[in-house]
């Protein structure tokens, strides 16, 4: 009898966990593919660096620092806005604890090391290649 009555709630949680897992899903592929697209477009940058002389660490820093700062910066507006998004609900949603810090924290550093093994793969990619060949290509 009680799990006919509190059926209706598993389900409404059960559809926002899935939601909201998809919606993590969607964010990190999607941060995933423009870091890997922002990194890769410095592919010529980073050969010009080390056909120049550059130690590959040196010129992996060049072209990875912006990347990191606006990871950084967008990582911040993040937390701010979810914390800020918490207290509102708080106030609308009945038993809804305003922020939820371990989350905020544990969703944050995924989506950082998702951001950070996205860029890290297609700049070390473009250390082993020839600097010559990727420059002489178009």
């Amino acid at each position: 009898m009680l799990d006919e009555v509190l059926l209706p709630e598993r389900l409404g949680i059960l559809l926002v966990g899935l939601c909201s897992s998809l919606a993590a899903i969607v964010a990190a592929v999607g941060i995933a593919a423009a870091v890997a697209y922002a990194v890769g477009r410095h592919r010529r940058d980073l050969a010009l660096r080390i056909a120049l002389g550059a130690a590959p660490r040196r010129a992996l820093r060049a072209v990875l620092g912006p990347t990191f700062t606006h990871l950084g910066v967008g990582m911040g507006l993040g937390l701010l806005g979810g914390a800020a998004l918490g207290r509102v609900l708080a106030g609308v949603v009945y038993g809804l604890e305003g922020i939820e810090p371990l989350t905020l924290v544990l969703v944050t550093l995924g989506l950082a090391v998702i951001a950070t093994v996205a860029a890290l793969l297609p700049a070390r990619k473009a250390l082993r290649l020839d600097p010559m060949t990727e420059l002489r290509s178009d």
